[in-house]
């Protein structure tokens, strides 16, 4: 919270370590500086992802999301503590340029929704149509792409763990910045 008397409300997609059923709104009371944590209820079965969760606040705030040991796809040997702060959905977009990374023969990209209906673009060509929270997700990726959609959205790239055949580190996430926003 950067400001006294912020409620914020969190509506989970997954339970979560504070005994909140998924999909139930549920809100906390903070005092500038205070800061709340929370995570999906067991770490490390399948439904816990928390992506797609919505928090909104009658404040100003800010939202990191991150893992504590994440592999990149899932199954990949090879995890590490990813975080980055979220923008808020003002600041999301509907182009995306995602560079190769170096050393790497492919890489994944996640891209959320927040409307219904959204559709998703991967070089011109349509991959999908989420609705809000929904993500979709490709681990194939091997060159430059460019990743449009219909409504605005947040991407996210993600390098893959050592095993997927480069050998070549950790996971690591960076948010990409649309097109937009330059």
């Amino acid at each position: 919270a950067t400001e006294e008397e912020t409620v914020v409300t969190i509506t989970p997609t997954a339970n979560s370590s504070t005994g909140h059923a998924a999909t139930v709104p549920s809100s906390v009371s903070m005092r500038k500086g205070d800061v709340f944590q929370v995570s999906s209820h067991n770490e490390t079965s399948a439904g816990t992802d928390l992506t797609g969760s919505k928090i909104t606040s009658n404040k100003n705030i800010a939202v990191f999301s991150g893992h504590q040991c994440a592999y990149v796809p899932e199954g990949i040997v090879g995890c590490n503590h990813l975080i980055e702060q979220m923008p808020p959905i003002t600041s999301w977009g509907e182009i995306f340029i995602v560079g190769k990374l170096f050393n790497r023969s492919k890489y994944t990209v996640r891209v959320l929704a927040h409307q219904d209906n959204t559709q998703i673009y991967v070089n011109s060509e349509l991959v999908g149509a989420l609705k809000a929270g929904e993500v979709y997700e490709n681990s194939e990726l091997t060159g430059n792409a460019s990743i449009s959609s219909s409504h605005p959205v947040l991407v996210a790239q993600y390098s893959q763990g050592f095993l997927n055949s480069d050998h070549v580190g950790d996971p690591m996430m960076l948010l990409v910045t649309p097109t937009e926003q330059f």
